[in-house]
């Protein structure tokens, strides 16, 4: 089954080019509280949070509940996106933020939410996308 695309965001055409480069932070956050894994409404806040100090542009957030406990929250960005897969049962979540050009920084998104939901643990890795772009175009 396809899935529902539940809105088109549209493009000014003003709107700054960015370029084949970005950040890509994941993080797996350890030894949290179930209340916080568990509250969309605290989820949205530090992601939004975190959205505004890195000044990136967001397009929206949608949310899944499950009924484990567990949320998946994906922001739309300008830039690109931030997600969360929360897992109660285990006090734990994935987080990730990407952000294409140096307009913003990622870096301040994922802190925000570490500062917010006050892991026991952090694994944090760092990927640059798209360094090689000029040795691509020369093999093309």
């Amino acid at each position: 089954m396809r899935p529902k695309i539940s809105s088109l965001v549209e493009v000014d055409a003003k709107e700054e080019q960015y370029k084949f480069t970005g950040t890509h932070i994941l993080g797996d956050l350890y030894g949290i509280s179930n209340d916080k894994l568990e509250s969309i409404d605290f989820l949205e806040k530090i992601v939004s949070d975190g959205i505004m100090k890195a000044n990136a542009s967001c397009h929206g957030i949608q949310v899944k509940k499950f009924n484990t406990g567990g949320i998946t929250l994906i922001a739309l960005l300008s830039e690109s996106h931030v997600s969360i897969h929360t897992y109660p049962e285990y006090n734990s979540t994935f987080i990730d933020a990407f952000t294409c050009g140096e307009h913003c920084n990622p870096q301040l998104i994922i802190d925000t939410i570490v500062e917010g939901l006050k892991p026991q643990k952090v694994v944090i890795n760092k990927v640059r996308r798209g360094k090689d772009i000029n040795d691509s175009k020369k093999s093309l």
